[in-house]
């Protein structure tokens, strides 16, 4: 809670800037001026520009609205107690190292748009191999479906394709270690990064990554908040590094001046 004073680069070292407005929802503070007028002559001639707009990135500068809660924090211990308990589990993640996690596919399919879609393309996959066999089998959506054979029938391609070989009707296949899966899982249930687990700054740089490759944006919003939270000089190289994969420029900015701080 200290006043301290924002240097923006040579910008705006240059040309005629006036007035400006915090823009809170994109942490950005825009000026308005003229990049070609003469702040001096301006001033003196009691006149304003508008041609054009600077803004200044403030969550570079670790200025940012904080994310919102998703869920209450009732809520969430709830989802938490869930998927420890294994309420309603009829699915599972199969991690990298073989082991495996129950959850609800039910859950899964309303919080991760990417699997929804992926569990949609099985079905009707799975639908047009069983009409291939004949006439008199149906299949219904809340039946449980056998895994599919090797090959398609012919006019796979009609139906989309081969199905995506890590899902089958009661797994998935997650290429990444337990700690990670769980982590992402515990995301899942709560909407939020409340386990110490989640906080650690590998799983935080994994569930960013996560986030980018799915476009789950809340969930990249929450991990770049806990990334800001947690920055020092010891995770600054490794906040870097996932944030330039990423493409999080604000969090790649802040975290490169901490480097550049700690090498000085």
């Amino acid at each position: 809670m200290t006043w301290s004073r924002i240097d923006p680069g040579a910008t705006l070292a240059s040309g005629s800037w006036s007035r400006g407005v915090l823009w809170e929802r994109g942490n950005r503070f825009l000026i308005f001026g003229n990049r070609e007028g003469n702040l001096v002559e301006d001033y003196n001639r009691r006149l304003l520009s508008w041609d054009h707009v600077a803004y200044i990135d403030l969550e570079a500068f670790g200025i940012y609205q904080p994310p919102e809660l998703t869920l209450s924090l009732a809520a969430q211990e709830m989802g938490l107690a869930a998927l420890e308990e294994g309420v309603c589990a009829d699915f599972e993640v199969v991690c990298e190292d073989g082991r495996r996690i129950a959850c609800s596919r039910r859950l899964l399919e309303e919080r991760w748009e990417w699997f929804r879609d992926k569990r949609r393309e099985f079905q009707e996959n799975v639908n047009h191999v069983f009409n291939g066999m004949g006439p008199g089998i149906r299949v219904r959506g809340d039946v449980a479906l056998p895994d599919l054979p090797g090959v398609l029938v012919e006019g796979d391609r009609e139906a989309g394709g081969r199905p995506d070989p890590r899902l089958t009707s009661r797994t998935l296949q997650l290429s990444e270690p337990y700690p990670i899966t769980l982590a992402f899982l515990q995301w899942i249930y709560t909407q939020g990064l409340i386990t110490r687990l989640q906080h650690a700054p590998a799983v935080l740089s994994a569930l960013l990554l996560l986030g980018t490759t799915y476009n789950l944006k809340e969930l990249e919003i929450q991990v770049k908040h806990a990334m800001h939270r947690a920055l020092t000089h010891t995770t600054s190289v490794g906040v870097y590094e996932v944030a330039t994969l990423c493409d999080c420029q604000s969090l790649q900015i802040r975290a490169l001046k901490v480097v550049m701080v700690s090498t000085k």
